[in-house]
């Protein structure tokens, strides 16, 4: 899947490293790149079983004018419209996961201006009122998975930057397995944190965070130390501009290794997980 200004692109895998066309959405874009404020790019299209088929579907948000969007897939690669659309205010990411332990899938999507909606999905491609859950700083990047261990999904959101503000911090907002959630915590990464990802970055089972700082042109690392406390983090260097952010074991040592986009220099930076599991 391949999204721009002009539209979503489907390509399926031929098997051989190689890719087909199967059909394009011109009026499907996630675009969540607030140029008036930020000028940095988020993602704003996320996969998921909206509508419990077992077939991959599509959401997609665009901040101009605030609208969130579905495509139901399927099953051969194509999409037909969701049965319904939402708008908020400046959508900047969204992230996709059963955050009240009812075997629906649901829908958080970030907001610039500090709220995270949490859109509970009624398992037909349709979702109810959305929770709110207030930030004291800028939304950006989002991301859900169990950080504190107590098999409830939880989110954690990149501060990045405002019209007067950049963040300096990602915030981990634990959820109560309900649809609920907690008061969000601030962790300390970088200037204009725009991107995270999740993954067990050290092999110790528990989940770390990882965020792409736009301002210094760095990578963040937060390891977790369980009881929602984290290593002070540990920075790498990217290219000019890091925009986007991916987790994905690219040498099949089955460790999860970082690819970080570069809006500025037009490159991806690959970090190799080196380390050694405990």
């Amino acid at each position: 899947m391949v999204s721009g200004d002009s539209g979503t692109w489907i390509y399926l895998g031929n098997g051989d490293g190689t890719f087909t066309m199967k059909a394009q959405y011109a009026s499907f874009t996630g675009d969540c790149t607030d140029y008036a404020i930020t000028q940095v790019a988020e993602t704003c299209l996320v996969s998921a079983d909206f509508n419990n088929d077992g077939i991959p579907d599509l959401a997609s948000a665009v901040w101009i004018d605030g609208i969130v969007s579905f495509l139901l897939g399927n099953g051969d690669g194509t999409f037909s419209p969701g049965p319904q659309t939402f708008v908020l205010g400046t959508p900047q990411s969204m992230a996709a996961g059963d955050f009240n332990n009812d075997g629906k899938m649901d829908l958080a999507v970030s907001n610039l201006f500090g709220t995270i909606y949490v859109y509970p999905g009624n398992g037909d491609g349709t979702f109810g009122s959305p929770t709110t859950v207030p930030v004291t700083m800028n939304g950006a990047g989002l991301a859900s998975g169990d950080v504190n261990g107590d098999g409830n999904l939880d989110l954690v959101l990149a501060s990045g930057t405002g019209a007067s503000t950049i963040g300096v911090a990602v915030w981990v907002v634990t959820g109560n397995g309900n649809g609920t959630f907690n008061t969000p915590i601030p962790l300390l990464a970088d200037e204009a944190p725009n991107a995270v990802v999740l993954g067990d970055f050290n092999g110790d089972g528990l989940l770390d965070i990882a965020s792409v700082n736009f301002n210094p042109d760095d990578v963040s690392i937060l390891i977790n130390n369980g009881n929602l406390t984290f290593l002070p983090e540990t920075i790498y260097g990217s290219d000019i501009g890091p925009a986007a952010l991916a987790a994905a074991d690219v040498n099949g040592d089955g460790k999860p290794d970082l690819l970080v986009v570069n809006e500025y220099s037009a490159d991806v930076t690959i970090l190799v997980n080196t380390t050694t599991s405990p």
